[in-house]
């Protein structure tokens, strides 16, 4: 489920495609104590977008 959703995005130019649906989400993921974190995949369609990605104790 979204965080936000948003109708239309904004541009350098302004705003733009304000009938298309655009949404954030937010994942939190456990990790094991005491293992590391080696690399993370992602899909590689062109249509996904990390913003920000954080790996903490």
């Amino acid at each position: 489920m979204p965080v936000v959703q948003s109708l239309g995005r904004n541009k350098a130019t302004g705003p733009a495609n304000p009938t298309n649906h655009y949404d954030l989400y937010l994942l939190s993921a456990p990790i094991v104590a005491g293992k590391t974190v080696a690399s993370v995949s992602m899909p590689t369609n062109g249509l996904f977008h990390v913003f920000a990605l954080t790996v903490a104790p």
